[in-house]
């Protein structure tokens, strides 16, 4: 089961609630992280500080996690601290899933 999270914020004000999303998906069964990134046009320190730490909570459940529709400053903001290439982004959330089959070698 791949569970979708919608993010809002990712700022220090609601960077733990991306954290509380990550682990309620994990403790229901996802077998797949989607995280939409549509509506955060910019993160700050705490946010990606949120964003590396539920991508280590759900690697180390075996958990894939990526990342869809970030806005330009965001994707500007992970290529500088070098997270694109631990963080996997997709433009919409049907290549996500075509890309997390691709990965786990279900797909065709």
């Amino acid at each position: 089961m791949q569970s979708t999270i919608q993010i809002k914020g990712l700022t220090y004000r609601d960077a733990a609630i991306l954290s509380e999303k990550i682990q309620a998906a994990i403790v229901e069964g996802a077998k797949a992280l989607i995280l939409d990134m549509s509506a955060v046009a910019h993160m700050d320190s705490a946010g990606v500080g949120q964003l590396v730490h539920g991508y280590s909570n759900a690697q180390a459940k075996g958990i894939p996690l990526v990342l869809v529709g970030a806005h330009c400053l965001v994707v500007e903001t992970l290529r500088l601290m070098d997270l694109l290439q631990f963080l996997p982004l997709y433009d919409t959330v049907e290549q996500a899933q075509a890309g997390l089959l691709e990965r786990s070698g279900t797909g065709d």
